[in-house]
């Protein structure tokens, strides 16, 4: 290679691909830092809602969960208006055991048994039965940050907001590495959607804690994208409803679902393709912006090896360090809301190994798509 690609080309690239993560860490997420949805709501006037869940094989965690989610309140602890709509996807262990038990504790749980069809079917059946025209989503294996956690998150419906993303939290078990970079992929990802939501530019939310309206859900349901995949219930209703809904991001202490985590790699991997293959269906303009973090941020992280030897080495790894820092001052922010402080040398540690992680799955972002949705 020409001496001049380490003098000159290689370290210009190096500082344009800096540049690119820092504008991209001042814009999409320092800016709009303080602009998260804060619950106003008096609880007298939040609408009533209904609690989506789609289960299938799911009775240990419905017993353990599903009794936090039946017992929501508000802040200031008075009653909110509320039913739980599980729909039983042709499970065959005790799954249909466990809700009548809980239904006779709690009247406003309603369940249903269907015959096996896949999460989207369950959620079109879910949407006969629920009455409520504000709806929250979440799943079986979750559970509420906290007992207003309903109100948090439907509040901004109040406000006049279509769509709600919350954060879906995992829980955290030291001193495994896979937790540390579930912790590390989990938050990079809300700071990514969020910060997209509060910029006007939404593209996915997690089904586990997001709520919309009842005629943005049927809007999206009726749409041949979000009927062709078995999964992507979230981030298709957020790409294929009409442009100018009013999509906001909540991230409030108690806000978030708390959810187990994966404890093998080769579960944690098919997790990931699941969620990724629906990337190539975000609106092309999301599609670039994205991307152009992307590669700028692997080229950053690929280009440092390829100028050691060069004399200005030194400072140009510090350059690294200012998008970097960025970074983590923000989601700082959002960790301390969520409990999940993630120290300055790990979130550098997990934005190397973020290069690794989109080569691994680039096959499921750019064309593979799953089958299934468990």
């Amino acid at each position: 290679m020409p001496y001049y690609l380490y003098t000159v080309l290689v370290p210009v690239l190096f500082i344009v691909c800096v540049v690119v993560q820092t504008v991209y860490a001042a814009l999409f997420a320092w800016r709009t830092r303080p602009l998260y949805h804060t619950a106003t709501t008096p609880s007298a006037s939040l609408q009533p809602a209904s609690v989506i869940i789609c289960a299938r094989n799911e009775a240990t965690n419905l017993r353990q969960n599903l009794p936090a989610i039946l017992q929501q309140t508000t802040p200031n602890h008075t009653t909110v208006t509320y039913e739980v709509v599980v729909i039983d996807d042709g499970s065959d262990d005790d799954t249909a055991t466990v809700l009548q038990t809980l239904a006779g504790q709690y009247p406003h749980l309603c369940f249903a048994s269907i015959p096996s069809g896949g999460k989207k079917a369950a959620l079109r059946h879910a949407l006969t039965i629920a009455r409520y025209q504000h709806l929250l989503f979440t799943d079986a294996d979750c559970r509420p940050g906290s007992p207003h956690w309903l109100y948090d998150i439907c509040t901004p419906l109040n406000d006049g907001y279509d769509i709600v993303a919350g954060y879906g939290a995992y829980e955290q078990i030291p001193p495994s590495l896979l937790n540390r970079c579930i912790q590390w992929e989990t938050m990079h990802t809300w700071w990514q959607y969020s910060s997209y939501a509060m910029l006007g530019m939404p593209y996915m939310a997690v089904g586990r804690n997001m709520a919309c309206t009842r005629t943005v859900a049927l809007q999206a349901m009726q749409h041949s994208l979000w009927n062709m995949l078995p999964y992507g219930d979230d981030d298709l209703l957020l790409a294929v409803t009409r442009t100018g809904v009013r999509v906001t991001a909540v991230a409030t202490n108690g806000s978030e679902t708390i959810s187990a985590p994966k404890t093998t790699w080769s579960d944690w991997t098919r997790q990931k393709q699941r969620h990724l293959s629906t990337g190539k269906y975000y609106r092309l303009p999301t599609r670039l912006a994205l991307g152009a973090y992307a590669v700028s941020h692997a080229s950053m992280w690929l280009f440092i090896p390829a100028m050691f030897f060069a004399t200005t080495f030194p400072a140009l790894v510090a350059v690294a360090t200012l998008p970097l820092l960025l970074q983590w001052l923000v989601v700082q922010q959002a960790g301390k809301r969520f409990h999940n402080h993630i120290p300055l040398w790990q979130w550098a540690a997990g934005s190397m190994a973020w290069v690794l992680y989109n080569f691994t799955f680039l096959p499921y972002i750019a064309w593979k798509n799953k089958t299934n949705w468990t």
